[in-house]
């Protein structure tokens, strides 16, 4: 198995698509709290923390299929 990069996870956080990209990119890689993201997006944080679940599972998903290449 190949490991993946720094870059590669990150490339891989800032191409998610939208509502997901922007959240998970403050999250992820700004480590910004829920609360934070929240009121700079302006959603609400069960909003945020939503969003940030359903990237997460995108983001595995993507990584499962990359190992199996």
């Amino acid at each position: 198995q190949r490991q993946m990069c720094i870059r590669d996870r990150e490339t891989m956080v800032r191409t998610l698509r939208e509502p997901y990209g922007r959240a998970a990119a403050m999250y992820l890689l700004d480590g910004l709290p829920v609360a934070a993201i929240a009121q700079k997006l302006g959603r609400p944080a069960p909003t945020v923390q939503n969003q940030l679940f359903r990237a997460k599972a995108i983001l595995r998903k993507q990584i499962m299929e990359r190992r199996q290449e």
